[in-house]
């Protein structure tokens, strides 16, 4: 049965939802609806519930939840529209408010992974971070380093980057920056393969990093991440300090 809702004089179409708030919201506007279809009895039957509704909407209607079961009891719901009625509709509301507390937990939850997922989405170096030692390449593979540990921490435009290494000989080593995403050198302190360091932003997840020694670019490194920021992987060429060339594949974790 195709039926529709409508003001007879001269108004707009509306749905039925729309014809409720008028009705909730506005009893000084008399609602009259008609059915478009050939005069029959079904439609004349259809056409006397529809006046008992608007009866019912001018002189009752406190609330939208009284029209939906008004228009339920009265079957217009499923009969002229084909939908649930409107109890129906009003329990399954119910049983909604009721599930509150889960929802706002589930919310919050959300909402604070969608944060961090922006955060990461922004800068994905930021964190702390561990070579995969298992996963990675070095070139030449005896100076490859026993661990190494990043944490790096916004600072304007750039980051702040702490580095803890233990190398090859299983010497502890400390050195930090700060650099911005603008190509120009900044000094590194307490690295014996570099005193300065640029990096430039490629897109959202590629960076790269050109370190420099007394002025002379030694390596050029590329990072890239994974999309879902758990990960990065490395791609290191030039010379090392003792002028042996290098080619380093280096896989880092999210701590």
């Amino acid at each position: 049965m195709s039926t529709s809702a409508r003001f007879v004089d001269s108004e707009p179409l509306l749905s039925f939802t729309e014809a409720c708030l008028v009705l909730a919201t506005d009893r000084s506007q008399p609602l009259r609806l008609s059915v478009d279809r050939t005069p029959t009895d079904e439609t004349a039957f259809a056409g006397a519930k529809i006046r008992a509704f608007e009866e019912f909407a001018d002189t009752k209607v406190s609330s939208i939840a009284r029209v939906w079961c008004e228009a339920g009891r009265l079957g217009l719901l499923h009969e002229l529209f084909g939908c649930w009625t409107g109890e129906s509709v009003l329990n399954r509301w119910r049983w909604a408010m009721k599930q509150r507390p889960f929802a706002v937990i589930c919310f919050a939850w959300g909402f604070l992974l969608a944060l961090s997922a922006a955060a990461y989405a922004q800068d994905p170096n930021l964190g702390s971070w561990r070579v995969d030692l298992a996963k990675s390449k070095y070139n030449p593979a005896n100076l490859a380093p026993k661990s190494i540990t990043v944490k790096s921490s916004a600072s304007g435009n750039g980051l702040n980057v702490v580095v803890e290494v233990v190398d090859s000989a299983g010497k502890p080593l400390h050195y930090e920056y700060t650099v911005a995403y603008d190509g120009r050198d900044v000094p590194v302190k307490g690295d014996p393969g570099r005193d300065a360091t640029a990096m430039k932003k490629i897109d959202d997840v590629t960076f790269e990093q050109t370190n420099k020694k007394d002025g002379k670019v030694t390596t050029v490194s590329r990072f890239v991440y994974t999309r879902d920021g758990k990960s990065r992987t490395q791609t290191t060429t030039g010379v090392n300090p003792q002028g042996e060339k290098i080619n380093n594949t280096v896989v880092w974790l999210r701590q």
